[in-house]
């Protein structure tokens, strides 16, 4: 599915929640997304559920959606490449990039804008050990969780997150899984205003704790720089027309002339 423009669709605003929005994939293999323009749609922007397998969402540009930008659920061996999300969330669940009860995911080379209201997400990470999935390979807890390379453009409101890996089993099984999850070499935009910079967020869905980068790093993740660029570029501007602002683009230590650095 390439060259394409999804917009305005489930006017009649069918149940967001199994599907209405711009596309969604189910029992789907081997496909591809790519070079599509993906926009006020009353529900996601892209979704592969139900035991999708090998599916690429690359050269996407997803925003301003009621629902999630890309939604990657039930689904295994997944890859998020290259994509512009952001203002996604407008109705609420404000992360723009989610693996859901999915394994071996590559999400690398995408600019991601953290919305600036409280609950919203950049890249996430969730399981949940009550969803009923029987597909083969899917459901496990994750494993093989790479996301490496992109480009997270911070919120200044408090409770958001850049990066997270979030829990919502009963009892918790975060401690199996946590370590298959590897945010590495990403870059942040820190916010202009002033904030708690706790902009991460490792633990238990609900009440996982927003955390330092510092805090962020001695869990094991962002241990590299980003060795390919230093600015993040918008392709296209706010409504996705024309050619838009570079930005500088840091990662994180310690907060300087607005820009904070890994030594890495």
């Amino acid at each position: 599915m390439t060259g394409n423009t999804l917009y305005n669709n489930n006017t009649d605003k069918i149940d967001r929640g199994y599907g209405a929005g711009g596309q969604k994939f189910g029992a789907t293999n081997d496909s591809v997304v790519s070079y599509n323009k993906v926009y006020n749609n009353g529900g996601g922007g892209l979704w592969s559920d139900d035991y999708c397998f090998n599916i690429t969402y690359d050269h996407n540009v997803v925003y301003d959606n009621v629902g999630q930008g890309i939604r990657l659920e039930i689904s295994d061996q997944q890859i998020v490449t290259n994509n512009i999300v952001y203002g996604n969330g407008t109705g609420g669940s404000n992360a723009q990039i989610v693996s859901a009860n999915s394994s071996h995911l590559i999400a690398t080379g995408n600019q991601v804008t953290v919305p600036n209201k409280p609950g919203g997400k950049g890249l996430d990470i969730e399981y949940d050990n009550h969803r009923q999935c029987n597909g083969p390979g899917t459901c496990t807890v994750p494993v093989e969780m790479n996301l490496h390379n992109n480009c997270i453009i911070l919120s200044s409101t408090d409770s958001t997150s850049g990066s997270s890996a979030l829990d919502n089993s009963s009892p918790s099984t975060f401690s199996l899984w946590s370590g298959n999850v590897h945010f590495d070499a990403n870059s942040y935009i820190p916010p202009s205003s002033s904030s708690s910079n706790n902009n991460w967020q490792w633990g238990q869905l609900g009440t996982g704790t927003y955390t330092s980068f510092a805090h962020w790093r001695s869990l094991g993740q962002e241990q590299h720089k980003n060795q390919h660029r230093d600015t993040c570029t918008h392709s296209e501007s706010r409504k996705g027309h024309g050619k838009g602002q570079q930005k500088n683009c840091f990662h994180i230590k310690d907060q300087k002339n607005d820009c904070i650095e890994v030594i890495g």
